[in-house]
């Protein structure tokens, strides 16, 4: 069986490389919110407001998982003291990203509520036109 030793190239690489494509990622979101301003300026303000916040909070989250992995990969390496307590910008990012969550799974379940409700009165606008359909045949049959 072969054992891999937690060395630093292989903990701090992949920290570093889990921060690259996390700012990849953070740039397609840019580019996404930056297309839907352009296009979609008929939503609601609202939900404009939502997305420029939930883009806020994304950015904020970037910049302390940042400032993290270069506390983490540069400024303590090799301090073994410092490495023991944890970095306010990780604990930070822990809440903005608890928050950004939290909004938009709220956000994602009232838009399904509004769906059911809304699928719930099509259909029952569409059954009361089929009942009074199946009611108009049959007087037409007597």
């Amino acid at each position: 069986m072969v054992s891999i030793a937690a060395t630093t190239e292989n903990t701090l690489g992949a920290i570093l490389i889990g921060n690259i494509v996390a700012a990849f990622l953070y740039g397609m979101t840019t580019l996404q919110t930056y297309m839907y301003f352009g296009r979609c300026r008929g939503d609601s303000i609202p939900l404009r407001s939502l997305v420029a916040f939930l883009w806020i909070l994304d950015t904020t989250h970037t910049v302390f998982v940042s400032h993290a992995v270069y506390t983490s990969t540069v400024a303590r390496v090799g301090d073994a003291a410092a490495s023991a307590t944890p970095i306010w910008s990780m604990i930070a990012q822990v809440v903005v990203m608890g928050v950004n969550d939290a909004i938009i799974r709220t956000w994602v379940v009232l838009e399904v509520l509004n769906f059911v409700r809304d699928a719930e009165r099509i259909r029952s606008e569409y059954s009361a036109i089929g009942f009074s359909y199946v009611g108009t045949t049959f007087d037409y049959t007597q």
